[in-house]
Parts: C-alpha cells; sequence; structure tokens
C-alpha cells in the first residue's frame, strides 16, 4: 500500500463542504475506522482498515442484515493544500425557469443574465422536498428545466487539479464551466448528433463529490462561470432538486479489488444467485442472421421438434449444442460448453437435455465473445426448455451478458411474471405462460433494420421501434454466453473500482466510478459518513437494540435526542421501529420531538408505520405524533403500513383514522396499489401478509376503481390483473 503524507494546512473558517488534511497522521490513519452511512430504507456501516474494506447494509427500520461487500483496499495518491469554498452552500446563482436559453451563449462569461432578465436566488433549486432554498412552485407540470450559472474568481495560485463540485440533484444535471460542456450525470444521456436528451430517474439526498481534475484545463486565474443545466425525468414529477458547490482540498484516490458481496435474499440483489435456471434446457442453437417465421415453424414442428434441420435452416450457424448427455457444439464450429457447478442431463424434448438445479449449475459456451455478435448485426437463439420453479427475477435461459442492450442478447423471465423477455437491441415480452412445468419452444430473433420477434411455442410476439433496428453490434470483450445463468454481477465485481476518499471535519465523502451508475445494479458506493463512535451514533444504536442502559447514561451526559446527523433519523424513531416503549418512554421525557422531520418529510411515527410495532405508534401518537403527517410523494402513513406489508399496522391506524382507507398520493396511488405494488405473481409466501393489507383496505371501505397514473397502472382493478394477481383480483371484484 502507497503511504500517502500531507503538508502542513492553515486554519481557516470551516463550512459543511470544507475538507481536512492533519500532517499528525498519515492519511490512510485519517480514513480507517467504522464509518456509518444512511440511505432512504437502508443504513450500512463501513469498515475500513490498511488494505480492506468491509461495507455492511442494515435495514433502517428494523436494523436486519440484508447484504455485505467486501473487498481488497489500496490507497493510490492524495491531492492536499490549503482547505478552501469556492462557491459555498447557499450562495445566490443566477437562474432561468420556465423557458429556455436561446442558444449556448449562457454557459459564458460574456453573457449579460441580468440583461436577459435572468432572476437571482440562494442555492438550492427545487420543490417538493420542503428543504428548497429557491422554491420553484410553478414547474411541476409546466417545465422539466432550469438554468443557472455563477461568476466567480479563482485566484493566482490555485492548484486546479483540487477542485471538485459537490451537488445533490433530482433527476440529472449538465456541467459547463467558461463556455464549455464538461461532463454530466449518468442520469441523462445526449444525443451528440441530434441534441435530444434523455433522463433517467435519480432521487436527492446524498450530495455527489466529482472530481473535476479531468477537467483542469477548463479553469484559469481570475473570472471564471459556472453553469448547470438541472433536468427532471418526468413533466408532472412530484419533486426536483439541484443544489451545487464547488470545493477544493484534499482527497486520496483508492482502488477496491477482489470484490465479493452476499445477500441475504433476493430483495437485495437484482442479480440473485446469478439468475440461476431450475428446469430443462435442451437443443440450444444460434445463428448469424435472421430465422425467417417458416423455418421457426419447422423448428416447432407443430409442437414436436426436430433434431434434423433442413440445408436452408442450418446455414450460418454458430452452435448447435443438443446437451445428449455432453455439452459438446455439433455444429462443427468446436465452441464445446464448460459446466460449473453439477449439471446433469435427462430425457427431455429430443433425446436427453440439460438439468440445472437453480443453485449453482450453469453452462458457459466456447469460442470467443465476438463469435456470439456477429458483423450481419442479426442473430437468432431456439431452445426448448421447462421450468421447473421460477424463484428470481429475470430468471434466465441463455445470456451474453447484461450491461448493453446493443451488443448484449438474453432470453430470460420477464421481470417476475410468467412470461419470457428478450434483450437484443431492444426489449420484447411474450405473453404465453411458461410456468406450468411443460417443455416450451423459444426462438429469440434480432434482425438489423428490422427488430425484434420472440416466438415460443411458435406464437410471436413483435417489437419494432426504431432503436430495436439498430441489430446487434460488435462485442470483443467479456464472458462467453453462459446457459442457465446471467453472470453480469461477476463481470462487475471483477471490475477494479475507482473512487476518493476525501475527510471532512470527522466526517468521511466517499466517491466511486459506480456512484453515477444505475441504482439498480451498484446500490449505494457513495456517500457521507460519520464515526460510529460518535456519542448521538451510539444513542441511536442503543435505541435501535433495546440497550436500556446505555441509553440512559448518554442522556444523563447531555446527549441530545434530537440530534439527526446526515440523512440518518432520530434515536426516538430506532426505539419505536424497534418496538422499544421504555426507550421511546425514556426518551420522550429527555425531550426527543414525536414530530421531528428527517429526510424533509418523514417522522418518528411515518417509520414505525412501516413495521408491525403497533404499541410504538398508540405510544408517539399519545404523545402527540401527528396522524396525517404526508411523505414526499403525498403518502399518508397508511401507504407506508399497505406498502411494507404490516396488516396490524394498518388496521390501527385506520381504526385512528378511516378518512385514510381513500387517500391518494401525488400521483394518485391509494394503499391498495401500494400493496400491490410489492406483490410478485405466484409468490404466496411474500404475498401473504400484503394480501391481507388489501383485504383490512377493503373492509375498511376502500374503493378498487381510484386510478392511479403510476406507471400507467391505472385502477386496482387492472393493476391486479396486468400483474397477474389473480387472489387479489377475486377480492377487488367481489
Amino acid at each position: 500500500m502507497t503511504i500517502l503524507k500531507f503538508k502542513r494546512l492553515t486554519t481557516i473558517g470551516l463550512t459543511s463542504a470544507s475538507l481536512i488534511a492533519d500532517d499528525s497522521k498519515s492519511f490512510s490513519n485519517q480514513v480507517e475506522g467504522e464509518w456509518i452511512s444512511y440511505g432512504q430504507d437502508q443504513f450500512n456501516i463501513k469498515k475500513i482498515s490498511e488494505n480492506k474494506v468491509e461495507t455492511t447494509f442494515y435495514d433502517i427500520r428494523t436494523g436486519n442484515f440484508l447484504f455485505k461487500r467486501t473487498a481488497h483496499l489500496e490507497l493510490k495518491n492524495s491531492v492536499v493544500g490549503e482547505r478552501k469554498k469556492i462557491i459555498g452552500a447557499g450562495e445566490t446563482w443566477q437562474y432561468l425557469a420556465g423557458k429556455e436559453p436561446v442558444d449556448s451563449s449562457w454557459t459564458g462569461l460574456s453573457f449579460d443574465a441580468e440583461a436577459k432578465g435572468w432572476k437571482a436566488g440562494p442555492a438550492g433549486f427545487g420543490y417538493g422536498d420542503d428543504d428548497d432554498k429557491t422554491v420553484l412552485a410553478d414547474m411541476e407540470g409546466k417545465y422539466r428545466k432550469i438554468f443557472i450559472r455563477k461568476e466567480f474568481d479563482i485566484p493566482d495560485d490555485t492548484e486546479f487539479e483540487r477542485l471538485a463540485l459537490l451537488i445533490d440533484y433530482d433527476d440529472a444535471f449538465v456541467l459547463h464551466v467558461n463556455g464549455r460542456r464538461l461532463l454530466s450525470s449518468k442520469s441523462v444521456v445526449i444525443d451528440e448528433k441530434t441534441g435530444e436528451v434523455t433522463v433517467t430517474l435519480h432521487e436527492a439526498g446524498n450530495p455527489e463529490y466529482v472530481p473535476l481534475s479531468p477537467f483542469a484545463g477548463a479553469f484559469k486565474t481570475g473570472k471564471n462561470v459556472i453553469a448547470i443545466e438541472g433536468h427532471n425525468a418526468e413533466l408532472d414529477s412530484s419533486d426536483f432538486s439541484l443544489d451545487p458547490q464547488l470545493i477544493m482540498g484534499s482527497s486520496g484516490s483508492f482502488i477496491e479489488t477482489q470484490r465479493s458481496e452476499k445477500h441475504a435474499s433476493a430483495d437485495t440483489d437484482h442479480y440473485f444467485n446469478d439468475r440461476l435456471w431450475n428446469g430443462l434446457i435442451d437443443n440450444l442453437r444460434i445463428w448469424e442472421r435472421a430465422l425467417s417465421g417458416s423455418e421457426v415453424s419447422e423448428l416447432w414442428d407443430g409442437g414436436k421438434g426436430t433434431s434434423r434441420l433442413s440445408p436452408e435452416v442450418s446455414k450460418s450457424l454458430i452452435g448447435y449444442w443438443p446437451f445428449d448427455g455432453n455439452l459438446k457444439d455439433m455444429s462443427g464450429n468446436a465452441r464445446h460448453g464448460k459446466g460449473y457447478g453439477n449439471p446433469q442431463f435427462e430425457e427431455a424434448k429430443l433425446g436427453k437435455g440439460l438439468s440445472l438445479d437453480g443453485e449453482n449449475d450453469y453452462v458457459s459456451l466456447g469460442g470467443k465473445v465476438s463469435d456470439y455478435t456477429p458483423k450481419s448485426g442479426s442473430v437468432s437463439i431456439s431452445l426448448w426448455f421447462t421450468a421447473k420453479e421460477l424463484d428470481k427475477t429475470f430468471q434466465t435461459l441463455v445470456s451474453l451478458g447484461d450491461d448493453n442492450m446493443w451488443n448484449d442478447w438474453r432470453i430470460h423471465r420477464a421481470w417476475d411474471n410468467e412470461n419470457l423477455g428478450y434483450i437484443g437491441g431492444g426489449g420484447v415480452v411474450n405473453q404465453v405462460n411458461i410456468n406450468d412445468g411443460k417443455l416450451h419452444h423459444v426462438v429469440a430473433v434480432s434482425e438489423k433494420g428490422k427488430g425484434l420477434r420472440l416466438y415460443v411455442d411458435n406464437k410471436v410476439v413483435v417489437n419494432n421501434p426504431d432503436n430495436a433496428k439498430r441489430g446487434i453490434a460488435l462485442k470483443t470483450e467479456g464472458l462467453n454466453p453462459v446457459v442457465g445463468a446471467n453472470l453480469q454481477k461477476k463481470m462487475d465485481l471483477a471490475k477494479p473500482l475507482l473512487g476518493k476518499f476525501v475527510p471532512m471535519q470527522g466526517k468521511l465523502r466517499v466517491y466511486s466510478d459506480a456512484n453515477f451508475s444505475p441504482q439498480w445494479r451498484n446500490g449505494t458506493y457513495s456517500g457521507l459518513y460519520h464515526k460510529v463512535s460518535e456519542p448521538n451514533e451510539v444513542l441511536k444504536k442503543s435505541s435501535r437494540d433495546g440497550d436500556l442502559e446505555t441509553v440512559k447514561k448518554l442522556l444523563a451526559s447531555g446527549v441530545d435526542p434530537n440530534t439527526i446527523l446526515g440523512s440518518s433519523h432520530s434515536a426516538l424513531a430506532d426505539a419505536a421501529m424497534n418496538g422499544h416503549i421504555k426507550i421511546m418512554e425514556l426518551l420522550i421525557a429527555a425531550g426527543a420531538d414525536v414530530n421531528a422531520l428527517f429526510r424533509s418529510t418523514h417522522t418518528p411515527l411515518s417509520m414505525t408505520a412501516g413495521t408491525s410495532e403497533v404499541e410504538a405508534a398508540k405510544l408517539l401518537i399519545k404523545h402527540g405524533a401527528n396522524i396525517n403527517s404526508l411523505m414526499g410523494k403525498g403518502s399518508s402513513i397508511a401507504h407506508e403500513a399497505a406498502y411494507f406489508g404490516h396488516p396490524k399496522m394498518l388496521k390501527f391506524v385506520l381504526s385512528q383514522n378511516k378518512d385514510l382507507v381513500n387517500m391518494r398520493d401525488k400521483q394518485g396511488g391509494t394503499i391498495l396499489h401500494y400493496a400491490m405494488n410489492r406483490m410478485r405473481a405466484g409468490d404466496d409466501e411474500r404475498n401473504r401478509k400484503l394480501i391481507n393489507c388489501v383485504k383490512i383496505a377493503l373492509k375498511n371501505g376502500a374503493d378498487p376503481k381510484l386510478e392511479s397514473n403510476w406507471q400507467d397502472s391505472g385502477s386496482a382493478i387492472k393493476m391486479a390483473k396486468d400483474r397477474r394477481l389473480y387472489q387479489v383480483t377475486d377480492l377487488l371484484e367481489k
């Protein structure tokens, strides 16, 4: 490991964004130890030692283990110097809202914003979160962008490689400096040819540290201008945030290798157990061209299947794996498979087939990865299969990765439904039910210039949007196709993870290059951490764990029960969510606020509503907790109880205020919509408590015909039918 040394720093006034480096100890000593950070539904503890980092995630309500990441850690280098703020929190910016600049001149120094009618206001800009300093009250439903700019000075002796952007945003941003576009968040994609902008969802609440050292040449001594476009993903979004700072100080780069993860359940892992298939797979064929409808019918052969193909259909085979007791490629291309786990062979559709247990078994196909992304841009995949158990989302029959739909392809269970989906230059889902234990035939076709076709038992669904006509692009890196699994998580973890540690006044900001990647893949790699040993953190942990004596000692020593660090919540909320009534009473007697706000809209009662701790909720209400408090999306505590599947809590909440039964959030969602949102078709164990919430809601007068515009779900009845929640459909239609 490289040991990093620092020169002495001058002490100046500090802000929340000020950075600190201490010459009395090495950089590694500054970052080593146990740190804690809070997210919306999770908190994590990061243990950093000399050459190892271990991050363990827990459920924010119960404290139950969710998953753990471990990696070998190496500190590489540092950037040090006098700690400074260039543009601090809440400083005044010029902004334009409700219309767009006529050209890009607004990003340069020569632009006269005042003459053009721009307004001025403090950062952050936004609405819907109750924490914005410049409130854009007219933005919702009317416009999706805001443009902000600020002129500032950089002294002569500034080391530009130490500059960094600290920004909190919802949903995306594009950064310009001195008329030059530098970067954008991963939640926005800009087509360089057309200028078309595509924005995906990103929640605010965890400011991100973006090093600007790669763009040091964009800055200059003297006067500069920073300009930022803020983008909302949806016109009718319930909130928006844009809150930037420009800072300078010390940081140390790190590299994580030998990365691994261990998850408690599929709920925390998009690639749980590598999406391993549980069932049979037989007669796999892959072509470097698009099959015609008649050729697909020949493979189907009236449901009998065929192992002998006509000369025409045999043309352009990349490989043919009949799995008749071995993993050999019988196409003549010698792309033989290799088994992992303990794949077996048993009688299938055409002789023997591959038997996979859904726990450890899969097969990797031979050859090179480029063999499976033909120059033609077209590909066809055919196989027979049976599903013994559908127990994972996107459970996979065969895949060539999951990183880019333009050169990866895969056939898999469509989310958590009983159908198959196909990705290959686009996406398509076939509605044939494959969860019946029978052998089915599937053919997936990507045809460059035309689009996608997905046949199940010779029944075709077609998808021909423009983006699906691109076909399959050449792929030269990554794993070969895998039968019965999707190994994208293993591929991701095999890549080194780069990032920075930024010590800040006893805190630690962590930034990594996974920070801007889709959250469904990487989860939380970045954030602001506090020491686990801080008295307020010890109070929270003791309240969560039910350690009454430690809570007494801490309160007696003067620890404030209302201190909330970062995006966490109060000790009272921790005690309530875990049903520790005596600790709750002790905290309330010490002045704990029963209506304290954290993350802008949550209270101890709203957090407790997502648990089964009814007695704790009663105690909070007894001491004045507001039962009508709403969360950021306009949801009530009844929505929380239904969403997290706690029927006893829902029954209690509705007994206190029956009007909540048909209350709708900002998108029209009712407690019926919230309960169904967490259900999975066919998963009786998961659905049991959620269905009981539906029953309680209906008994209290819930109207299943009320419509929500969330993801076009419509009425609760329509949502139940669309998701194949047959038991719920029966309840709602009674």
